[in-house]
């Protein structure tokens, strides 16, 4: 059995409920998602929410501190290939409910 690589996201490519983004772009629930700890990767929006969930992190990038990377969803070796997604999210010192003060 393979072991899952270390920046795999939890939902894999499945839509699973507790850890893929599956909703309507909301400015009020991404916000919530970010600043619960959860990361945004705009693949696992469904395809016809995708441009508004855009438009939704690039107004919430206005006011909070969102950071974006690229993580690696899959990759086949043989064929030399990687699919490749944008991650958003929150550093530890801006989410809701963290202690730090």
């Amino acid at each position: 059995m393979r072991r899952p690589k270390k920046n795999a996201h939890p939902g894999g490519m499945g839509v699973d409920a507790a850890n893929s983004i599956y909703f309507n772009a909301d400015y009020d629930v991404a916000k919530a998602w970010l600043q619960a700890g959860r990361d945004i990767r705009i693949i696992d929006a469904k395809p016809e929410d995708r441009p508004k969930l855009l438009g939704v992190l690039a107004t919430l990038r206005d006011e909070l501190p969102i950071r974006c990377t690229w993580t690696t969803i899959r990759e086949k070796h043989a064929s030399e290939t990687r699919l490749r997604a944008r991650r958003y999210w929150l550093p530890g010192e801006f989410l809701k409910g963290d202690s730090h003060e």
